[in-house]
């Protein structure tokens, strides 16, 4: 154990021998953590992967910095199927301790196996395709891109394991449903999820069961079996050959046929022939006063137009004088209160300052609109405690790494970009949501933010995390 201030090496005692500091507290909150990460580590060794997160997330919300733990728990994301998860806590792993430390040696191996890795990218985009499928209710669809997940006896999905299983309960195949839930078990034996849905299918196959006999039973169970490959190749007797769709006409009937044609031709030219060049002269002498119309039409219309246009071009110079005059109202109104706003809070930041708040006085003070404007005084005040508004990113980034640790993505993403537009010159909050972007199966923006993080830290870092990232993608 090392001490938290020196990093010195901590013997017995309360006290770091190196540097002084107390570190009683300290080794009682290492010692914890260390005790859940090794009862998570027995539950991970007993197949309960579930309950082995839950103490290792556990150990980590104590201590941070406990290295076995982040790679352990990185371990068991990966065996539940959750990669993108699993890669970030060895890459935080890796950057508490460079040297020394298996998350190397997990992410080079990942890195040189390619070809698992194609598989493991594949096998995530046909489980989001089936989300899709799923969302837009085309079930059937869901269910051939989980076939191919089950099928992989690489891919330990239990989230595919169970909406699988969920699309079976859906067409009341409990059986089906249950076998593939045992998988699943197989993989996690303590899922809370998995657990529940296989208490639901038991109760349905029970309750389906209960008045059945011997071999009421026995037919059941062979048609569940039958059911489990429903493409079956066709025999003989499922081929069904169609009737033929012509049939034999009797001579008198076609003489009829061609009678009623002859008429039916006959009327049609006196109707499109001889009516319309009835109809011609009368239409071109209402087609001529038509046009007579239209000219006259048109000329009021043109003087309408100009009047019209002579009318608005008036009122909108009436506008714009009266919206002018309003927004010189507005904008010295506005510069008041702005300033009377700004005042009240350089107290209030004030206030929490002489209390020894600085960090509310930080955010009381990025709340002032426009600091520039202060004089006097007021200036002589904003000057003397501004400093504590410059460790606010500081602040907001501790409690972004804490949210992206508890696995709140779309949170820290908040937080980081917070942190990155308030202090931009470094590229750790620029990575991370990155990171956040990726976990959340944004890869566009991931791209992008792995990308500007490569152009404006070409020697950060995170370069390497970045470079082999955008591989992936």
């Amino acid at each position: 154990m090392k001490c938290y201030k020196c990093g010195s090496f901590l013997y017995d005692g309360e006290y770091c021998n190196t540097c002084g500091a107390d570190v009683t507290i300290y080794r009682k909150i290492v010692l914890r953590s260390n005790d859940l990460y090794n009862s998570g580590l027995q539950f991970a060794r007993d197949r309960n992967l579930s309950k082995a997160a839950e103490h290792l997330k556990m150990s980590l919300k104590l201590y941070k910095g406990n290295i076995n733990a982040h790679n352990l728990l990185g371990l068991v994301y990966f065996e539940q199927g959750e990669y993108t998860l699993g890669f970030a806590h060895w890459i935080i792993s890796k950057n508490i301790q460079p040297d020394n430390n298996l998350a190397n040696l997990f992410l080079d191996q990942i890195q040189e196996d390619k070809a698992y890795v194609d598989s493991l990218n594949a096998n995530i985009k046909k489980y989001n395709k089936a989300i899709s499928y799923v969302e837009q209710e085309s079930y059937d669809l869901a269910e051939i891109q989980l076939k191919k997940i089950l099928n992989d006896n690489t891919a330990h999905m239990v989230k595919a394991y169970q909406l699988s299983a969920l699309l079976r309960i859906r067409k009341k195949k409990y059986a089906a449903a249950r076998k593939i839930l045992e998988r699943a078990q197989s993989i996690d034996a303590g899922d809370p999820t998995t657990i529940a849905l296989m208490t639901a299918v038991n109760s349905q196959i029970r309750e389906e069961e209960k008045d059945l006999t011997t071999g009421e039973l026995k037919v059941k169970r062979q048609q569940e079996t039958a059911e489990e490959d429903p493409h079956l190749p066709l025999s003989g007797d499922d081929v069904i050959i169609p009737k033929p769709s012509y049939k034999d006409y009797n001579p008198t009937t076609v003489a009829i046929i061609q009678i009623l044609i002859g008429f039916l031709v006959g009327a049609a030219l006196i109707f499109f022939v001889v009516v319309p060049a009835k109809t011609n002269s009368i239409r071109n002498e209402s087609s001529a006063l038509q046009m007579q119309l239209e000219e006259q039409v048109s000329m009021l219309s043109e003087e309408n137009a100009k009047l019209s246009a002579d009318v608005e071009q008036q009122s909108k110079a009436a506008e714009d004088l009266q919206t002018a005059a309003n927004d010189a109202s507005a904008a010295a109104s506005a510069a008041v209160q702005t300033s009377q706003e700004d005042e009240t809070l350089l107290l209030e930041a004030y206030d929490l300052f002489q209390k020894g708040e600085n960090e509310a006085c930080g955010n009381k003070l990025l709340e002032i609109s426009h600091p520039e404007s202060f004089t006097g005084a007021n200036k002589m005040v904003y000057d003397s405690i501004s400093y504590t508004k410059d460790a606010i990113p500081d602040y907001w980034y501790n409690d972004a790494m804490a949210l992206f640790e508890q696995n709140d993505f779309a949170e820290a993403l908040e937080m980081f970009a917070k942190v990155y537009e308030a202090a931009n010159t470094t590229g750790e909050s620029l990575y991370y949501m990155g990171l956040c972007h990726y976990n959340l199966d944004q890869t566009d923006e991931a791209a992008a933010r792995f990308r500007e993080y490569l152009e404006t830290f070409p020697e950060g870092p995170h370069v390497t995390e970045c470079d082999w990232l955008l591989s992936q993608m």
